[in-house]
């Protein structure tokens, strides 16, 4: 009686659901709609970029879709000349100017910070955005990044939610072209790929849903070739993206050596608190990760050798939740930032 009240309530939705794609102009423009949300992401009047961050646009190779695409780019620098260098990659529905906080945030870490919109966002050319323009536009980002910061060893990803299936694919990229290495990935509340995510929500069983899928976002596939060192943060709280998805990604990092991988679980952290939480403890987190993933650019360059003795103990750890084991021995039920 269950599985045909299932199979019923399955035709049902999928009838009501075709009856809503029929009104859009493909069943592909309707699911980067919904995927992306990005027609929530184009407000930009009355804000401004961070005080003293250069403003500009790329311009995509070839034109793209309109002949024109331009991608619009933030660039606070940071005070000290030899300062690693952050490409942040935002996720779904918030432009450069929700992720304002966050960049910030980077910012007062000490960091020079690279921050783009992706086509469909913001000041960015206005264009349904897809799997493969997100991508594309984190290339031409990361193009920019290798212009402005010459040594590989002081270029990091920091990517949140959707942006961090953007930047494996991007590190992957990277490798199959001979391009310019990056020290690290940095990939805060990420998911393993959209089907899986879809599976964790109300009507996730619904088989329509899944073959709807055509930009999936594979990450757990994908990771499996990234051989760069690795910080993933998820907040146990994360109500949107299950925090046992980061270490499924990190379990899946086959290539990249124990000593390079590390996942920090955020106690209380709700999907976009990681930052504000235990904000002290999470800025020392990853500086270190800077300095280990800095310190394997050199080692395989030949320049010199650190040994895994020479880690620091917090980072060299595989699996630790900050405020259960030493980052340091602080408790993280901090009130979020302001």
């Amino acid at each position: 009686m269950l599985l045909r009240r299932k199979l019923v309530l399955s035709v049902l939705v999928a009838a009501f659901a075709s009856g809503i794609v029929a009104g859009c102009s493909s069943l592909d423009q309707w699911e980067r709609r919904t995927l992306f949300q990005h027609e929530a992401a184009l407000r930009v009047d009355g804000r401004d970029a961070p005080d003293g961050a250069a403003e500009f646009d790329l311009a995509v190779p070839g034109g793209g879709v309109t002949g024109q695409d331009r991608v619009h780019v933030w660039y606070p620098a940071a005070s000290k000349p030899a300062a690693p260098t952050v490409l942040y990659l935002h996720g779904a529905r918030h432009n450069l100017y929700c992720n304002a906080a966050c960049i910030e945030r980077l910012h007062a870490l000490g960091y020079n910070v690279l921050a783009l919109d992706y086509r469909g966002f913001g000041r960015s050319t206005l264009i349904p955005p897809s799997e493969q323009s997100a991508i594309e536009d984190a290339r031409l980002a990361y193009a920019e990044l290798v212009r402005r910061e010459p040594d590989p060893a002081r270029r990091i990803v920091y990517a949140y939610s959707l942006g961090g299936a953007v930047a494996i694919a991007l590190a992957i990229s990277i490798d199959e072209v001979g391009g310019e290495a990056i020290a690290g990935l940095v990939v805060e509340s990420s998911f393993t790929s959209i089907p899986d995510l879809l599976r964790t929500m109300r009507w996730g069983w619904l088989p329509f849903l899944q073959l709807a899928v055509t930009n999936d976002f594979d990450s757990e596939r994908r990771i499996g070739s990234v051989d760069k060192p690795l910080l993933f943060v998820h907040g146990t709280a994360d109500s949107i993206v299950p925090h046992t998805m980061s270490d499924r990604l990190h379990t899946a990092a086959r290539k990249v050596p124990d000593e390079y991988k590390r996942v920090i679980k955020i106690d209380g952290a709700s999907h976009r608190g990681a930052l504000s939480m235990a904000a002290s403890d999470y800025g020392d987190a990853l500086h270190q990760f800077a300095t280990l993933a800095a310190s394997r650019v050199t080692t395989r360059a030949g320049t010199r050798a650190v040994s895994s003795a020479s880690v620091p103990p917090t980072v060299a750890a595989g699996v630790v939740s900050v405020g259960t084991q030493p980052l340091p021995a602080r408790p993280v039920h901090a009130q979020p930032l302001h």
